[in-house]
């Protein structure tokens, strides 16, 4: 792609230059660009090649342009010929699909705050697969970075191999992450999949036989021993990768590409332990969860009764997208909901890994902001709009909370308005600067009598209509 762009200047309407350059942007972390070079090919040689509008297609959908991608996917599936339309027909009809549904769900957005983790852990290039020990206090990752300048790139992906690379928490902060002792990273791709509630097992992904397999770690007198394959049913000479556990110990999930067992491509397996403490013969975890398409990045939460996970299926819009499901009384799994715009877009969402409460999460995609390829984000599910609440001065109300004293509104102390004006503000941690909910008074001074109450946003955000023409004081 340099190449290409070198010559750009040159020749910048050139059909075949414009068309290779868009080629390459849908490839790559830069695919929100290939717009403007797959319609300037189209423009200036609309013969330019029979798929030009299945790319912009996949350009205008990766853009969230999706009436012009329903367009071009039409055009497109319309031009195909009847031996083609039978071969490649339902993938583009799936494309759409997934157009149709990104309308709805992106036109109801969730309330979240994501953030990129920054250069403490996210490369250049692809990052991934965040996976937590005890209180969160060490993160394990995938990074596709080179060792050195000897690495070599994988001759499959044209990738740097996968390595383990770990980062310490310092108080809410990330330390610069680094890369794992030999012990686990070997020259083929390795990566940690779980790490037991008590920090004492780590399970380990090896991709050197069998398609790749399953491994486990034990922590012993504080060191870490040598991985040992994992037994049980997880050693099949299909590729295994992503494995959750339950706190207990007793079930586990994992992704596998079982032919023989799944209902197409990557499929979420499950195993739980008998009465001997042995794993018993692993099964497909059904049609509910398992579709036609890739499942991958199985978490379970540590009680058993929540799972997520991504899928090429279900009512995704482009990509991998997150998804959840509740289990029931009868162990029976819910309809898979996906969890919504803007965590996920029509690019792959992947490795979502939920605090126990469900209020905030960590997660790998490519975003305008990433650093290189896909990055590792943490999300925070901020809940509905809270309705503010007023009262006049007619209508008096008093609280007896004790004041949190490790949280500051950045607000004026003393204001002078007029019935015109709105008081906002933002509450937030001293400490860690994360958003709370809190009770906001607003005190006529010279009566001393609350005129005005709401309570701020799960985002830290408040808005208070000023009622009267006079001093007034804030206080929590």
């Amino acid at each position: 792609m340099s190449e290409y762009l070198k010559a750009y200047p040159y020749n910048p309407e050139n059909a075949e230059l414009n068309y290779k350059i868009g080629i390459c942007c849908l490839e790559t972390d830069k695919k929100r660009e290939a717009i403007t070079y797959l319609s300037k090919a189209y423009f200036s040689n609309p013969q330019i090649i029979t798929d030009i509008h299945f790319l912009l297609a996949r350009a205008y959908h990766f853009n969230m342009e999706f009436e012009n991608a329903i367009k071009e996917y039409e055009l497109y599936y319309h031009f195909l010929k009847k031996k083609d339309k039978k071969k490649n027909g339902p993938q583009i009809l799936k494309y759409k699909e997934e157009c149709l549904n990104a309308k709805e769900i992106v036109a109801n957005p969730r309330r979240v705050i994501i953030k990129n983790l920054g250069e403490e852990v996210n490369s250049e290039y692809d990052d991934y697969n965040a996976v937590f020990g005890p209180h969160d206090s060490v993160m394990y990752f995938v990074s596709r970075r080179p060792v050195s300048g000897k690495s070599k790139p994988n001759e499959l992906d044209f990738r740097f191999n996968e390595d383990i690379y770990f980062a310490e928490k310092d108080s809410n902060n990330w330390k610069a992450s680094k890369r794992l002792d030999l012990k686990f990273n070997n020259k083929h791709h390795n990566s940690v999949v779980w790490v037991s509630a008590d920090g004492k097992t780590m399970f380990l992904y090896n991709g050197y036989k069998n398609n790749g397999d399953l491994q486990y770690s034990e922590l012993k007198k504080g060191k870490w021993t040598k991985p040992s394959k994992l037994r049980g049913g997880f050693d099949t000479d299909e590729r295994e990768t992503s494995l959750t556990m339950t706190a207990d110990g007793n079930e586990v999930y994992f992704v596998s590409e079982d032919p023989r067992e799944s209902f197409g491509g990557k499929d979420i397996f499950y195993s739980i332990k008998n009465k001997k403490g042995k794993w018993v013969s692993p099964k497909n975890a059904g049609s509910s969860i398992n579709t036609l398409y890739d499942e991958e990045g199985v978490y379970v939460h540590p009680d058993g009764k929540v799972l997520y996970f991504s899928s090429r299926g279900h009512n995704n819009i482009g990509g991998y997208d997150i998804f959840r499901v509740e289990k029931d009384e009868k162990g029976s799994w819910s309809k898979p909901q996906n969890i919504g715009y803007p965590v996920n877009t029509p690019d792959d969402e992947l490795y979502f890994r939920p605090s126990n409460n469900e209020k905030q999460g960590y997660f790998s995609t490519t975003r305008p902001d990433s650093r290189g390829g896909k990055d590792i984000y943490k999300v925070i599910f901020l809940g509905t709009e809270k309705e503010m609440i007023l009262m006049s001065e007619d209508q008096l109300i008093s609280y007896n909370d004790n004041p949190v004293s490790d949280i500051f509104a950045r607000i004026p102390q003393e204001v002078s308005v007029d019935t015109t004006i709105t008081l906002r503000g933002t509450i937030t941690d001293s400490k860690t600067n994360d958003p709370l909910q809190a009770k906001i008074n607003l005190i006529d001074l010279e009566r001393s009598q609350i005129v005005a109450t709401t309570i701020s946003e799960t985002s830290g955000n408040y808005q208070i209509p000023l009622p009267l023409v006079k001093k007034l004081w804030n206080r929590n």
